[in-house]
Order: C-alpha cells, then sequence, then structure tokens
C-alpha cells in the first residue's frame, strides 16, 4: 500500500511539474496583437497567434554560422498562406518560420512579427504582436476568418518580422473564390 501510494504521489507531482512548465512556455510568447480589418475585410476576425520555438539558440546559430560579432540577426526562412484558395466567409491561416539570433543567448528581445494585407492595392488588414523571444528558430501561425461579403480576388499578404531596427520580409498571395 505504502509503494502504491508513494507511486501515485510521483505521478501527481510529475503532471503537477509538467502542466506548470506547458503553462510558463506558452505565457512567454503571449503579446497584445495590433491593427484591425478594413475594407474587403471588414467584418472579418483575426484568431490568436500561435508561436512556438522549433529550434535552440545553439541549433540555430549552427545552422546559420552564426557568430556573436555579427550582431541581431532576423530571417524569414518560409511563409505560406493554407489554403491558397478559399471560399468568401472561409478561413486562411499565415504560417511562418523565421529564425531570431542575438549576442547573448541568455536574453530576450522584442520581436514583432506582422501581417499587411492588400486587396486590388488597398491595405485591409494588418494583424501583428510584439512578443520577447530568445535566440532560436520559431514558427509562428495566425488564422483569420474571412468575412461572407469577402470580395473575390487576389489578396497580397506581407510578412515582417522585426526586432528592433532589423526585419525581413515575405511576400505571398492567396485567392477568395
Amino acid at each position: 500500500m505504502k509503494k502504491n501510494s508513494v507511486a501515485i504521489m510521483a505521478v501527481a507531482a510529475f503532471i503537477f511539474v509538467s502542466l506548470g512548465c506547458s503553462s510558463i512556455l506558452a505565457q512567454e510568447h503571449r503579446g497584445t496583437i495590433t491593427g484591425e480589418l478594413t475594407g474587403a475585410l471588414s467584418g472579418g476576425a483575426v484568431g490568436n497567434f500561435a508561436i512556438d520555438q522549433k529550434r535552440s539558440a545553439v541549433d540555430t546559430a549552427s545552422s546559420y554560422h552564426y557568430r556573436e560579432d555579427a550582431g541581431t540577426l532576423v530571417r524569414i526562412e518560409s511563409f505560406v498562406v493554407e489554403p491558397y484558395t478559399v471560399k468568401s466567409g472561409g478561413q486562411v491561416e499565415f504560417v511562418t518560420t523565421y529564425v531570431v539570433m542575438i549576442p547573448d543567448f541568455s536574453m530576450t528581445i522584442p520581436v514583432e512579427v506582422s501581417h499587411e494585407i492588400r486587396h486590388n492595392r488597398e491595405l485591409v488588414g494588418k494583424p501583428a504582436v510584439t512578443v520577447d523571444q530568445a535566440a532560436g528558430t520559431y514558427s509562428s501561425s495566425v488564422p483569420l476568418l474571412l468575412p461572407a461579403k469577402a470580395p473575390a480576388g487576389t489578396y497580397k499578404v506581407i510578412t515582417t518580422i522585426r526586432a528592433g531596427d532589423i526585419g525581413d520580409s515575405k511576400e505571398t498571395t492567396f485567392v477568395v473564390i
């Protein structure tokens, strides 16, 4: 009986610590979403930004041959909109993988992730979030619910990752049918 009690307490402690760590990690990557949807996207909604670390600072530094004397490095590895074709009232997701490197791996830096959305050259949205991040490789995912009356056509999205005055941008499109 005593062995079972000890085993149960050990499992409970493990679950408590694991859940506590998960919530701490999630809180590190929260930020306030700014920007609004206008014009063609008026009535749509931006979901929660989800940002996860994919590779550590050490692994990322090795991949990029990064040296501390290089200063801050920001690079977008990939950016896609999924799905490429969507109906009015449907949902797309902006998926970005990016790198942030700073000389001191023990520090964090404010990083802004923004998505400028244009339709017929008109700015119709620019959701953005700023979070404190350590050096490493990150994946960001942002859902966008289109309004039921979103006009058909090609929408251009320019994603920018910025840390201070250093940044990188990539552009892609999606089509509303």
